[in-house]
Parts: C-alpha cells; sequence; structure tokens
C-alpha cells in the first residue's frame, strides 16, 4: 500500500514539475511503477481477505457443527427420558 501511495507521489510531483503535455511520455517509469505497485497492492488485499474469509468459513463451520452436536444430543435426551416416563405411566396406569 505504501508503495502504490509512493509511487502515486512520485508520478504527481513528476507531472508538476513538467506540466507541458507533450513531455508526458518521459513519465513512463513513473507511471510503471505506480501501475504496477497499485497491482501488487491489490493481489496482496485479495491474498489477505480471501484467507481471512477461509479462516472465518472453517471458524464458523466448526462452530456450527458443535451447535448442532449439542442440539441433538439434548433432542436425544430429552426424548429418551419423556419416552421413559410414559413407559413408566402406561406401567402404573396397569
Amino acid at each position: 500500500m505504501t508503495l502504490y501511495l509512493a509511487g502515486a507521489i512520485i508520478l504527481g510531483v513528476c507531472l508538476i514539475l513538467m506540466p507541458e503535455y507533450s513531455r508526458f511520455r518521459g513519465f513512463k517509469g513513473a507511471i510503471i511503477g505506480w501501475l504496477g505497485t497499485s497491482a501488487l497492492a491489490d493481489i496482496l488485499i485479495t491474498i489477505t481477505l480471501t484467507w481471512s474469509l477461509v479462516s472465518l468459513a472453517h471458524a464458523l463451520v466448526s462452530y456450527s457443527l458443535k451447535l448442532i452436536t449439542n442440539v441433538l444430543q439434548t433432542r436425544l435426551k430429552t426424548g429418551i427420558k419423556e419416552t421413559d416416563d410414559k413407559v413408566a405411566k402406561i406401567i402404573r396406569r396397569k
């Protein structure tokens, strides 16, 4: 990001020092440097965001699986308890 900013500042200084349109072709190095560092910064940002989102997705999947497991275990325990109570009531009535 700082390279991108440095390239933009260098290009801006070059344009201020030589405001003649006919001499703009002489800034080819500054322009290539500016655009190159801009592309590099964009690539680094994309890689960082992708890595961050993939890590977050893995964490969310892990959390979701734990949550689903806990809900199912709780429902199973509750179901077993209710079934046991119903069977006990049926046996007591007879």
